[in-house]
C-alpha cells in the first residue's frame, strides 16, 4: 500500500542533511502552510493560521534537497 501527502507550503529554513552509517542519505525540513483568514456567512471573522509541518525525505529526494 502507498500513502501520498503533498504538502504545499514555504520552507522554515534551509534542509538539515545527515548521512546514516549505512551511507543514505536524509533531509530534513519544515514547510508552513497558511490558510488564508476569512469572514462567514454570519460575519464572524476567521483569522490567518499557519500550521507547520516536520518532514523527512530519504534517497534520490534528499539529494534533490541538498542541491
Amino acid at each position: 500500500m502507498l500513502n501520498k501527502v503533498t504538502i504545499i507550503g514555504n520552507l522554515g529554513h534551509e534542509p538539515k542533511i545527515t548521512n546514516t552509517q549505512n551511507g543514505n542519505i536524509c533531509a530534513t525540513l519544515n514547510v508552513a502552510v497558511t490558510e488564508r483568514g476569512y469572514k462567514l456567512a454570519n460575519g464572524t471573522q476567521i483569522p490567518e493560521h499557519t500550521e507547520w509541518f516536520n518532514v523527512v525525505i530519504w534517497g534520490k529526494l534528499a539529494t534533490v534537497a541538498q542541491n
